[in-house]
Formats: structure tokens, sequence, C-alpha cells
């Protein structure tokens, strides 16, 4: 019997730009992880969380300050993701 193969973890990202996505998404990948969801700024990433993301890259450059409030409020929740 084979032994059980190890689920990628699966990585949410949220950031600004779209080649900055695009660019992290690809290095993650190469990496053995999984980008499950990404989105440009905090606004609806509370609501997308269900895609079964084990953590969660947060892009703060450009002087993107929502990207603070967002790690707050999900650091702030019962089952927060790293």
């Amino acid at each position: 019997m084979d032994p059980p193969t190890a689920k990628p973890v699966r990585v949410f990202l949220v950031a600004e730009h779209s080649a900055l996505r695009k660019s992290l998404e690809m290095l993650l990948e190469d990496e053995g992880l999984a980008v499950c969801s990404a989105a440009p700024s905090g606004a609806g990433v509370l609501s997308e969380l269900s895609a079964g993301a084990d953590v969660m890259v947060v892009g703060l450059s450009g002087g993107w300050e929502g990207g603070l409030d967002l790690i707050r409020e999900l650091a702030s929740r019962p089952r927060a993701l790293p």
C-alpha cells in the first residue's frame, strides 16, 4: 500500500497589484504550495475564507494600509489563519 500523499499547504494571497499576485503565485507553486484564492484588497476577503486556506499572505507594499487592518481583523478571530 502506498503511503498517503501530503496535501499541499493552501495559500490565500492578498496583494494590490495583479503582477505581484501572479508572481507570488508562481513562486509559491514552485515551492509546492497551492494558491487557493487571491484578492487585490481586504474588501470581501473575510467572506472568501471558505476557500479553505491554511495560511494568508498579505502584501503591504504601495502604501496600502488596509493590509494591516485586515491582519488585525483576522488575528482577532477565534480560528485565525497564520
